[in-house]
């Protein structure tokens, strides 16, 4: 039985999670930060096939994490992945990223910047649809964390994984997030807020950090 894993529909921090917790879990055979690291649309079908021990959901605000899916166009920084440096962006990037979140990949054009993206009024990824199958997920516990507050609740984390202290003493600072905001214009913005809507309020419903 696998000992953990961190799932996220990605831009939440699910990667960085996952490298603070390995380095706890010596024992494992497997020392791949990929293994640990999911994007899971259909929890209660993954888990009735793969056990594991510890399930944590990390998630953000849903517009922020679009807007650092458009940004790996560009750069891949070492904050988006398990590579030591900053690597050069795959121009494909959001539509590769659809097609693993099972989202409707076929839609999206991978030329499309964010702008061109957001104008066709849908959300492709799917979004709503995937944090909803993980509410409904009722197999076993889940740790949700909300990226955004996760460094308040570091203790939480320890004590659902049951770490040692040395896991908050060692647990990397919060660095800034990856952002296009400030070059979007007002009414994409707001385009982007309207079409996300319902995801967003969804994860509201949760508190910070809740195991359910």
């Amino acid at each position: 039985m696998q000992e953990f894993i961190v799932a996220s529909f990605g831009g939440s921090g699910s990667k960085f999670l996952v490298k603070q917790i390995l380095p706890f879990y010596n024992h494992l055979g497997s020392k791949d930060p990929d293994h640990f690291h999911k994007h899971i649309r259909n929890p209660t079908m993954h888990f009735s096939k793969h056990a594991v021990k510890k399930i944590l959901f990390i998630h953000s605000k849903p517009s922020d994490a679009l807007q650092s899916f458009f940004s790996r166009r560009e750069n891949i920084t070492r904050q988006h992945g398990f590579t030591p440096q900053n690597i050069k962006g795959n121009p494909k990037w959001v539509k590769i990223h659809c097609h693993n979140l099972y989202g409707r990949s076929d839609k999206i054009d991978e030329t499309w910047d964010l702008e061109k993206f957001i104008a066709n009024g849908e959300d492709y990824l799917d979004l709503e649809d995937y944090v909803q199958n993980w509410l409904d997920f009722k197999k076993q516990s889940v740790l949700f964390i909300r990226y955004e507050k996760m460094w308040d609740n570091i203790d939480t984390i320890q004590k659902y994984l049951g770490l040692d202290d040395s896991f908050k003493e060692q647990f990397a600072p919060q660095l800034p997030r990856t952002s296009m905001s400030n070059t979007l214009s007002l009414s994409l913005i707001n385009s982007i807020e309207k079409i996300y809507s319902p995801v967003t309020k969804l994860l509201e419903t949760l508190d910070d950090v809740i195991i359910r």
